[in-house]
């Protein structure tokens, strides 16, 4: 198995983030809100590519990834930083109010200690993924430096695979079913890094070396059949269960779209297909760091205009933001390009 970039996983990652649009900028009504509720499978996938990729990378690879997110994530705060000060100063408000409802000691303990940014709450993401990171990082550099011994370095699949699911199972049960019984916990005790960044990511680790070892031998056909059964589930679960930031079957969609990507690949030949993948792997991350700004752009258009009960912005609202925020996110990248061919 080729652990390259490769188009199956790229187009997961095109999947996902439609996915994350429709969460943030969702259809009306409640088919809407049933769509939105499946879409949560987007930022477990994004965990488990992340998870993937590190296998067998070296503690230098991983603290490279590790600054990496840092900066990406001190930005992406930088930016929504900048971006509410200015929403606040046109919108005539106080500055001092808004400065200690989101920049408190508090909201900053909270920031660090959950990820979740008093800024704009998507970005926990970044924090969780950077967290994430850092664990993966310190744990295969006490294997280079022979602090953690080889007998359990060889069994680290199976292992790290148990923490992951111990820990999900804490998400399952602190997310979902407290909040069946009425109490909802999950933001921000129950999505961070612990419960959600760490086991996706070790998930995705894990999934790689059981695939190089074909330790996983169902075929694509058998893969998408269980994938199918598992959507269908998870649509009764999202329909009759209280609202939950992740449902037990969210997390085998998640893990059986994995799976089934990286046992597909070089099965997508579809020109347009590798196209949007492509686009996904270049620009996904800012896509998600921006997109938020973009959404909010539209719906303060849309209010302006009169049409925030108009059914047809409502559905062309999704397609609008995702278009536009792919075309922001060029920004960044070029930018970047451009550095590194300067140096």
């Amino acid at each position: 198995m080729n652990k390259s970039r490769n188009q199956e996983i790229n187009l997961l990652k095109f999947i996902a983030i439609i996915c994350v649009i429709l969460i943030h900028d969702k259809l009306p009504g409640n088919a809407g809100a049933i769509i939105r509720a499946m879409a949560a499978m987007a930022v477990p996938v994004f965990f488990m590519i992340s998870g993937y990729y590190s296998y067998e990378a070296s503690g230098q690879v991983l603290g490279k990834r590790v600054k990496r997110t840092f900066f990406l994530m001190i930005i992406a705060n930088v930016l929504y930083f900048v971006w509410d000060v200015w929403v606040e100063i046109l919108s005539g408000n106080s500055l001092h109010i808004w400065f200690a409802e989101n920049c408190s000691i508090k909201r900053i303990a909270v920031w660090v200690l959950t990820n979740e940014s008093s800024l704009r709450g998507h970005l926990w993401f970044l924090g969780a993924l950077l967290y994430a990171y850092m664990f993966l990082f310190l744990l295969i550099k006490w294997h280079e430096l022979g602090k953690l011994p080889d007998f359990l370095w060889e069994k680290k699949d199976k292992w790290l695979a148990m923490l992951a699911g111990v820990l999900i199972l804490g998400n399952i049960v602190g997310g979902e079913v407290l909040t069946q019984l009425g109490r909802n916990i999950q933001i921000p005790y129950i999505r961070n890094w612990l419960f959600c960044g760490i086991p996706f990511l070790l998930i995705g680790y894990c999934l790689c070396g059981y695939l190089r070892k074909n330790e996983i031998k169902s075929s694509g056909f058998k893969l998408g059949i269980g994938l199918l059964a598992v959507l269908v589930l998870n649509l009764v679960e999202v329909i009759f269960m209280e609202a939950s930031e992740l449902y037990l079957t969210t997390v085998l969609v998640a893990i059986l779209s994995f799976v089934l990507a990286v046992r597909g690949e070089g099965k997508v030949r579809n020109k347009l297909l590798i196209k949007a993948g492509n686009i996904a792997d270049k620009y996904g991350l800012w896509i998600y760091i921006l997109q938020i700004m973009v959404i909010k752009t539209i719906q303060w258009f849309e209010s302006e205009m009169g049409w925030t009960d108009n059914l047809v912005a409502q559905c062309l609202s999704p397609v609008l933001s995702f278009v536009l925020t792919v075309l922001v996110a060029i920004i960044p990248v070029w930018l970047s390009d451009l550095r590194k061919r300067r140096k």
